[in-house]
């Protein structure tokens, strides 16, 4: 329902954040490698972070509507960018070859993975309902995202990947509602640790000393966002005030970016205070976000 708008914000948005953090790379000195792993970092807002706000702001359901709109197209875009940084940080270069194969060969597993999921998990789902217990129904959802995403480390993707197909299928069986809604206390309790995880792997004098640069670079992630996503949203017909509030709110990055990071990273290609560098940033933007609600 939202795709026209969402669909064409979110992949405006993604394509602009790239570029504006691949140019930074440039302009700080950084090799081609890295600028592409900075941008592809900044391009991807934090779900947890912006839906966690809207949880206790009060804003227009259209607006609701539109910025979790564009936060589901920009996943379904991690998914396909964590992939190709797999290969790209593999090789260590841009192959247009290995990129497109790699490409087919994401769609190939994406596609076997839900046609196969919708034949079994939604049926499950069901079955599971109807015995009437709520500690069942979590524990065979919350297992099908860890055989999902177990499946996906094996293939060589992001556990990413795998949970997010996972709930695509689970709301398949028209019970994905009543899913979220029993599974939100392990939701925050795994938020937490991953984001305590994130935080004890930064040591805070680094963290100080990249200070000046990821100030930089929030500015950059919160201007190029507000400006991209109102243009974007002007162009699909939300109207300016709508908007300007889904730029606002999508000013920050988080989750999927410390995993583009940390791809990177593992293979050598980037530097190691990249991840310090986000880390920051995801502060700082958080921040923001939350004196924006």
């Amino acid at each position: 329902r939202v795709l026209p708008t969402a669909g064409l914000t979110g992949a405006v948005q993604v394509g602009f954040l790239t570029w504006c953090g691949a140019t930074l790379a440039s302009l700080l000195g950084w090799t081609t490698m890295e600028g592409l792993f900075l941008g592809t970092s900044l391009a991807i807002s934090s779900t947890m972070v912006v839906t966690r706000a809207l949880a206790g702001a009060k804003i227009e359901p259209e607006i609701r509507d539109h910025i979790l709109g564009v936060l589901v197209v920009q996943d379904v875009l991690a998914i396909v960018l964590l992939a190709t940084m797999t290969g790209v940080a593999a090789s260590g270069r841009v192959e247009t070859d290995a990129l497109g194969a790699d490409l087919l060969r994401l769609a190939g597993v994406l596609a076997l993975m839900i046609v196969i999921g919708l034949v079994v998990v939604p049926k499950l789902v069901q079955r599971v309902a109807r015995l009437g217990s709520d500690e069942v129904l979590v524990v065979v959802a919350v297992g099908v995202c860890f055989v999902l995403a177990a499946l996906a480390s094996e293939l060589g993707y992001s556990v990413a990947l795998g949970a997010f197909v996972s709930g695509v299928l689970v709301a398949e069986s028209g019970l994905g509602h009543r899913v979220e809604t029993l599974s939100a206390s392990m939701r925050d309790v795994f938020a937490a640790i991953f984001f305590v995880s994130i935080g004890m792997t930064v040591d805070p004098w680094q963290a100080l000393e990249t200070l000046p640069l990821a100030l930089l670079v929030t500015v950059v992630v919160i201007v190029a966002q507000l400006v991209i996503v109102t243009l974007a949203g002007l162009v699909s017909g939300l109207g300016l005030r709508r908007a300007l509030t889904a730029g606002l709110a999508l000013g920050q990055i988080g989750e999927l970016s410390f995993i583009l990071a940390g791809v990177g990273i593992a293979a050598g290609a980037v530097r190691s205070d990249l991840h310090v560098l986000l880390v920051s940033v995801a502060v700082l933007t958080a921040f923001d976000m939350s004196a924006e609600c």
